[in-house]
Formats: C-alpha cells, sequence, structure tokens
C-alpha cells in the first residue's frame, strides 16, 4: 500500500515537473476523421511548449458547452472551438476565457454588433479564390464558362459561392450557379438533375459540405464524361478527379495554431487579427498523373 501512495506521489509529481499546467480545449460538434486529425497534430505541436490538449463534444448545444466551461481556469486555459456554431456557442458562453477559433472563413460574430469581443480571436482560413482561378485559366486558357454547385441556404456555402463569382468576373469568366437544396434527401438522380442546369460550362467548381461530399464520385463522373475540367479539393486530385485542388494541410495549419497558442496562454499582445489567417495552398495534377507540389 505504501509502495502505491508513493507512485501516486511520484506520478503527480512527475506530471507538475513537466508542466502540463497549461491546457487547450478543443470543442466540437460532434466527432469526425478531421476533427481527430487536427487535435492528433495539434497535441503533437504543443508537447514541447508543455501543453496539455482536451477533446470534448458539444452535440451542437449550448448548455453542453455552459457545462464544459463553467469549471475552466481561465489564467491557464485556451478554449479552440472547431468551426462556426462552436466558436459563436462558446463566445456566449465566456467573455473572459481566451478563444481561438479554428476552421473558420471571415469569421462574423452572430451578434449583430459585428464586432470581435477580446478574448475572441480565430485561425481563420483564407481559400485563394483568385489563384486558384488564375491557374485554372493557365491550364485551359479556353475556360470561361463556369459551371458552379453549392446548397442553397447554408451561409458559409453562400459566401464562398460569392467569392468565386466575384473573382470570376474579375477575371473575365462568367459564371453559371445550380443550388441544391438544403435538409432534403438527396438521390444521385437529383445531384445529376442539379448539375444538368449547368449548361454551356467549360469548367465546374464544387462548393460542398458535409451532406454533399458523399456526392462527389456522381459529380466529377458525370463532369468527366463532358470532359468538362474541374476544381476539387484534396481528395478529388489523389482520385483524379480533378487536375486543380485547394488543399489544406491540416498537420500544417495544426502548427499555425500552435504558434498562436503561448501567446494566449501567457496573455501577451497578439497584434493585428489579420497575422492569425492562414492561406490554403493550391495543388496541381503534373503531367505524369503525380500530385505537383503546393503553393
Amino acid at each position: 500500500m505504501m509502495r502505491g501512495l508513493l507512485l501516486g506521489i511520484l506520478l503527480i509529481f512527475t506530471i507538475c515537473s513537466y508542466g502540463y499546467a497549461e491546457q487547450v480545449i478543443v470543442i466540437q460538434d460532434l466527432p469526425s476523421h478531421r476533427n481527430k486529425v487536427f487535435t492528433d497534430e495539434l497535441t503533437a505541436a504543443l508537447q514541447e511548449q508543455k501543453v496539455q490538449v482536451k477533446t470534448c463534444t458539444s452535440l451542437g448545444k449550448q448548455a453542453n458547452i455552459e457545462d464544459i466551461i463553467k469549471d475552466i481556469n481561465g489564467e491557464k486555459t485556451i478554449i479552440i472551438p472547431i468551426g462556426k456554431q462552436p466558436t459563436n456557442a462558446v463566445s456566449k458562453a465566456t467573455k473572459e476565457i481566451p478563444i481561438l477559433s479554428v476552421f473558420v472563413e471571415q469569421y462574423k460574430p452572430s451578434d449583430a454588433s459585428g464586432e470581435l469581443q477580446p478574448n475572441l480571436y480565430h485561425a481563420a482560413l483564407r481559400k485563394p479564390y483568385r489563384e486558384v482561378l488564375e491557374c485554372l485559366k493557365k491550364r485551359h486558357p479556353s475556360a470561361s464558362k463556369l459551371g458552379l454547385l453549392y446548397t442553397d441556404k447554408v451561409e458559409e456555402n453562400q459566401a464562398e459561392a460569392d467569392e468565386i463569382k466575384k473573382n470570376a468576373e474579375q477575371l473575365g469568366i462568367t459564371v453559371t450557379e445550380s443550388k441544391l437544396d438544403y435538409g432534403f434527401c438527396r438521390t444521385d438522380d437529383e445531384i445529376k438533375d442539379a448539375l444538368g442546369k449547368l449548361e454551356g460550362i467549360d469548367c465546374f467548381y464544387f462548393v460542398h459540405d458535409g451532406n454533399t461530399r458523399k456526392f462527389e464520385t456522381v459529380i466529377y463522373r458525370a463532369l468527366q464524361e463532358r470532359k468538362i475540367p474541374a476544381i476539387g479539393d484534396e481528395d478529388a486530385l489523389k482520385r483524379g478527379f480533378c487536375d486543380i485542388a485547394v488543399c489544406l494541410d491540416i498537420k500544417e495549419y495544426a502548427g499555425f495554431v500552435s504558434e498562436r497558442v503561448a501567446p494566449l496562454l501567457r496573455h501577451e499582445d497578439t497584434g493585428r487579427r489579420e497575422a492569425f489567417t492562414y492561406t490554403i495552398k493550391i495543388n496541381e495534377q503534373s503531367t505524369n498523373g503525380k500530385s505537383a507540389n503546393a503553393r
């Protein structure tokens, strides 16, 4: 028994000596492969800084987030919510504990003020819309009519579609769009009908979300039959569905986020919020069928 007590004391001493008094609480709505990879990479990146990482799941409920936060020591903790909805919920639950939101683009608070509260920061993702369209024009000089497919009534998708349309018009590319109804059970035939509305296009951009990703194979194969080049993501590039992709390197992004954790834990002046923006890379398919270097 005495031996067990001594081991317990030794364990506590070891933990304290390694300095894991500081912690990061990652809050997600639901578990996902992307979230797990990000959390694992963030944990690895923060090991040298002696910062512990814990993951909590809120199931999209404000009450669950408030329960998670109520016992947190704000002097030694940063909360990292994954995505816009968890960020809004966490920012409502605390005005004191530092919050660093991730996997958001052009984050806007949910209240009408439009002002970021003092404890809220965001490691925003910037998609290189103009650059990827310029890459498309370089690889396919005749491309001038872009087909755009996205889900209706999803704020993030609408914002992305608007950015694509704005940048396409600046480059002299006309855009024809087709929208998928949000919240309805979709079949392959419904997806093909939506693609059928994109008449006369010679290039394509798919703004996907969690509900529509399962139809990627149907979408890209239909485009291949029509010999229409597409801009996709890393998965589509690896599967040969597109030759240009906007690819988020989660390991690199986790490292980017980890570099911003220590200053927030120390309550240092972090400077301009623009410094917290991470630009996603563009990958191209090389002539030998392999992925070229990101840029």
